[in-house]
């Protein structure tokens, strides 16, 4: 808390009100249904010990991490904000963070989807980038400092 870092960084990450709602549009009536019986399957292998199939782990992380993000209050910033918005990605520019922040939010838009964004070829493209939006903040942290 109260720490300077040089660059705060959203990956094709929705504000957690704009994630409800596009939940909320996209689901289906099956949906509650499969995620019920996807988590009981899920729950008997955590209670076992045992490690959960490759089948169901996707699943048991996205599961998890809407979770998360429904109980999740995450307030305020006040500073500059990066969002790397996948090019494939359907939502907003800033994908709800301008409910948030309260600083400078820069877009950036790579190649890819949610997932490819991250891999080759498009993994390239995003670390220039990031290494553009860090050596901009250490710049920036540089010229407040004197």
């Amino acid at each position: 808390s109260g720490e300077q870092v040089p660059a705060l960084v959203l990956f094709d990450t929705y504000e957690p009100e704009e994630f409800a709602r596009v939940m909320k549009r996209e689901e289906k009536f099956h949906e509650p249904l499969k995620r019920s019986v996807l988590r009981r399957i899920v729950r008997w292998y955590l209670k076992r010990d045992k490690p959960v199939p490759l089948r169901f782990r996707h699943f048991y992380i996205i599961d998890t991490y809407n979770e998360a993000t429904y109980r999740y209050d995450a307030g305020t910033y006040e500073g500059p904000l990066t969002i790397f918005k996948a090019e494939g990605s359907a939502g907003p520019g800033d994908l709800g963070w301008n409910r948030r922040a309260q600083g400078e939010i820069e877009v950036v838009t790579v190649p890819g989807d949610h997932y490819s964004m991250i891999r080759e070829p498009h993994v390239e493209t995003l670390a220039l980038e990031l290494a553009r939006c860090i050596d901009k903040g250490l710049a920036k942290q540089a010229v407040e400092a004197v």
